[in-house]
């Protein structure tokens, strides 16, 4: 069961994020979070609902809620952000990406650690399959609404480190979940409390600055960001059942399928928006076998 709630979640979050992109044309970010994560707090409230805990602590919720910061906010915020910005099919193959390689990287330069032949080929075929991804893109559709589509990486560097940030924050947030369900073993509550928390810092932070309240807006397009909020609701609860009893380590690599179906959905919905390739397939498939190969070796 851990394999099959990881496999829906790693297909709802890759669906979140193309129907995200469709629903972003008009909308900022922080407009299409608030959208997005209302939609998810609201059915996730209702799952909760139907699966009431028996008990709770204090120190479970502080993990929930730690962990909707962090993953539900700081990487859904910049999740979306490089969506917009880069398209989902080049964002979420480099937020798959972030997390084993700077943990791989970060062990050998840091703390000097040991590496064996696989991990090491994963590494570099990681590196590949972004290389291939970020390089020589070809243009946007003529019919593209977003300008930002349209501008090479290469020169918005800063643009790449959003993706990157957010896979090191969903990593980080899985940990956090983890260790509250081993408190409060209930998926639906601790999914709702991580939303519902951050929902509420986003909300708060809407009202008292006033520059941030000024950005809001919802512009066409915004049933997208309905059923992007239902896909993450659903992606959610899947990857907190899959926590509940399955290893964070075994999990991941899983999740990072994600780019194999971005690409897929991103040919079928975003076919106007977003032209999808040969190199964006193959970078996809790169990334994908890299993350698993050092996954599956460490």
């Amino acid at each position: 069961m851990v394999i099959l709630f990881a496999s829906v979640a790693a297909f709802l979050f890759a669906a979140g994020s193309v129907t995200a992109k469709r629903g972003m044309q008009n909308t900022n970010a922080v407009s299409a979070l608030l959208v997005s994560s209302g939609v998810a707090a609201v059915l996730l409230a209702a799952a909760t609902a139907f699966s009431i805990p028996d008990s709770v602590t204090f120190r479970s919720v502080l993990f929930f809620v730690a962990a909707g910061l962090v993953g539900d906010g700081i990487g859904r915020f910049t999740m979306l952000g490089a969506v917009d910005r880069l398209g989902p099919s080049i964002a979420i193959p480099i937020q798959t990406a972030a997390y084993p390689l700077v943990a791989v990287l970060g062990g050998i330069i840091v703390l000097s650690e040991s590496v064996n032949a696989v991990q090491v080929v994963g590494a570099v075929t990681v590196v590949a399959g972004v290389w291939v991804l970020l390089f020589d893109r070809p243009a946007a559709p003529s019919g593209a609404s977003n300008p930002a589509v349209q501008a090479p990486p290469r020169a918005a560097w800063v643009v790449l480190a959003l993706p990157a940030i957010a896979g090191i924050a969903f990593a980080a947030s899985d940990l956090l979940r983890k260790t509250g369900l081993d408190e409060t073993p209930n998926p639906a509550f601790g999914a709702l409390v991580a939303v519902a928390g951050m929902l509420t810092l986003i909300s708060v932070g809407a009202l008292v600055v006033p520059r941030m309240r000024e950005r809001i807006h919802v512009g066409q397009g915004w049933s997208w960001l309905v059923v992007a909020g239902v896909c993450f609701a659903g992606g959610l609860l899947a990857v907190f059942e899959a926590l509940e009893t399955g290893a964070v380590s075994a999990i991941g690599p899983i999740i990072a399928a994600q780019p194999l179906a971005v690409v897929a959905l991103s040919w079928m919905l975003l076919h106007n928006i977003e032209r999808i390739t040969l190199r964006m397939v193959i970078g996809a498939v790169l990334v994908v076998g890299g993350v698993i190969a050092i996954a599956v070796a460490s």
